[in-house]
């Protein structure tokens, strides 16, 4: 492959990566759902969520794919391979077919309205894209 493709690739991972761990970040640290809605604290706290689970494992799969650009190492590329075809794509299209088919159906019973103040825009569109 030549250097100006891989070299545009790594460009995007690095992107995408710093992209997804602002957002994981974001969401851990500053939307705090049971806060605004004065519940209980939630055992296991966002980790028992799909789509925070999703998001990690988008953000896993992208920097292992950077250190294989990287490094080039042929054991790398084998755990990115059987990660993103047995747990990313799965997981990603499960999420998002899912979620945006819900949404339109009744936006109400997946995603109310007063989420959008607890919750921004682009939070959401990475979580469920």
């Amino acid at each position: 492959m030549s250097s100006e493709c891989l070299w545009f690739r790594s460009v995007l991972r690095v992107v995408a990566s710093v992209h997804l761990g602002y957002a994981l970040y974001y969401e851990y640290r500053f939307t705090q759902l049971a806060v605004q809605l004065r519940l209980d604290p939630a055992i296991c706290g966002k980790f028992k969520y799909l789509t925070f689970l999703n998001e990690l494992l988008q953000f896993v799969y992208n920097l292992l794919a950077l250190c294989q650009d990287i490094r080039q190492q042929r054991a790398v590329r084998k755990l990115r391979d059987y990660l993103l075809a047995s747990c990313v794509v799965p997981l990603a299209l499960t999420m998002a077919v899912t979620y945006w088919t819900l949404c339109v159906i009744n936006r109400e019973t997946i995603y109310p309205e007063f989420l959008d103040l607890i919750y921004p825009k682009w939070l959401n569109q990475t979580q469920h894209s």
